[in-house]
């Protein structure tokens, strides 16, 4: 956790460097699955904010634009219980974090959905996304297990 990116990386490439054929798939494969729950999180934090830029448009085309949003974010959440399952096998605590209103969690979630992300800032998320929902709460467990699947690895 202290040590800078280039020494991970470094000690990453050593290490690959020294598996066997079969584990190296092994591991590529393992780094392609998280980089798919990474796509489907960051479309979940893009559908969450289309629908919630919809719902402050408001009367007119704003209701059409939310019909729309609420119609995709619920065709993505089924998608994502499969990959993410919650304790009790339903999309309420994915549909919870969806419209939960502190735009700090969206951006956390953005944060650990981008590949890019520091160190740092994956760190920060990790720990701070089960705060803002209340980290003994349910909705804050299942942020921490997002966490784990998404952040790379790290804290």
């Amino acid at each position: 956790r202290d040590l800078p990116a280039r020494v991970r990386a470094a000690g990453l490439l050593h290490l690959y460097q020294k598996l066997n054929a079969q584990c190296r798939q092994g591991l590529l494969v393992f780094l392609a699955h998280r980089s798919s729950k990474q796509a489907l999180l960051a479309r979940f934090v893009s559908l969450s904010q289309a629908k919630l830029e919809a719902e402050k448009a408001g009367q007119g085309d704003g209701e059409e634009q939310l019909d729309l949003a609420e119609a995709e974010l619920e065709d993505h959440l089924a998608r994502m219980l499969c990959v993410f399952p919650t304790p009790d096998k339903k999309a309420t605590l994915l549909a919870k974090l969806a419209s939960h209103k502190d735009k700090k969690v969206l951006r956390y979630l953005s944060t650990l959905s981008r590949p890019d992300s520091s160190l740092e800032a994956v760190v920060k998320a990790r720990e701070e996304l089960p705060r803002a929902l209340g980290s003994k709460t349910p909705l804050g467990e299942y942020a921490k297990d997002l966490g784990r699947a998404c952040g790379m690895g790290f804290g």
